[in-house]
């Protein structure tokens, strides 16, 4: 234990102790946003495929998401990959066709359906993580 003063006032510190605290508060937190961003992922998948899920004919207008023709692209849309305070979502197609879509070729304009995700997750994701935290805190 250290012992020192602090204005006139005799404080003692057990700092292996406020560390191992420290530790402990830090894990949580950490799984509670890992937590909170499997919710927002799983939000945005499904936000992903509500923007994909109108059924073609007739086909999708440049700056529209893409119309659904066989179902195959919408299917692959899900959280691909989880880390420490990051997720990515996207398509599992291996080909090029989500990337194409998204940017569009010389041959075809955008059907943007990521962007448009990820701007709005990005307005959620603090909202999501703050009513959550202010819900365990009380």
């Amino acid at each position: 234990m250290t012992t020192f003063v602090y204005n006139g006032v005799r404080i003692i510190a057990d700092w292996e102790r406020s560390k191992q605290k420290y530790e402990i508060i830090q894990r949580i937190l950490d799984n509670e946003i890992t937590s909170q961003l499997v919710e927002a992922a799983t939000e945005g998948v499904t936000m992903m495929k509500t923007l994909v899920s109108t059924h073609y004919p007739p086909a999708s207008s440049p700056g529209m998401p893409p119309a659904q023709r066989t179902g195959k692209f919408l299917d692959s849309i899900d959280i691909l990959n989880l880390e420490k305070y990051a997720v990515e979502l996207g398509s599992q197609m291996d080909e090029p066709y989500a990337i194409h879509l998204e940017t569009g070729t010389s041959k075809m304009l955008p059907r943007p359906w990521l962007m448009p995700t990820g701007l709005e997750l990005g307005k959620l994701f603090p909202e999501f993580l703050f009513s959550y935290m202010k819900e365990r805190l009380r």
